[in-house]
């Protein structure tokens, strides 16, 4: 194993995931850095702040697993580049196969997201607009 830049290591090890991923774990970083942005895309979307509590648990664990990695691939006890929590047994082949079956549900699934979007926009685009054509506060209606 080649050793890696101290400073860069760093750098790489205060991003999420980056860390693992600088060091050659594309899979452990890839993870970290998805459940991370996970917890922020929920946290905003769902207003939900006490969600965002779980970020600096998240964040110090990436940042002290770079480290250690880093200790058990200089002293060759690095174990192969995984996903956590046990999904490695789910390949690609079992991935895809699980997709194809339930790819109309999936997409079913974004379709009503998107339009849930769409009509939370056109409610407030109209409550302005009637607030401001009326001059009064509509805010109170969903």
């Amino acid at each position: 194993m080649t050793r890696k830049n101290s400073f860069l290591l760093f750098l790489s090890a205060c991003i999420p995931g980056c860390g693992q991923m600088y060091q050659g774990y594309m899979k452990r970083g890839v993870s970290l850095m998805s459940l991370f942005a996970l917890v922020v895309g929920l946290a905003t979307w769902l207003y939900f702040g006490q969600l965002a509590l779980a970020l600096p648990v998240i964040w110090l664990y990436s940042f002290f697993d770079t480290y250690n990695l880093r200790r058990a691939l200089e002293n060759d006890e690095a174990e192969p580049d995984a996903y956590p929590l046990g999904l490695s047994g789910m390949d690609q082949e079992q991935l895809s196969g699980l997709l194809a079956k339930r790819h109309a549900l999936l997409g079913w699934v974004l379709v009503l997201l998107g339009l849930s979007q769409v009509w939370s926009l056109a409610v407030s685009y109209f409550t302005d607009l009637l607030s401001y054509l009326f001059n009064t506060n509509l805010h109170w209606l969903p």
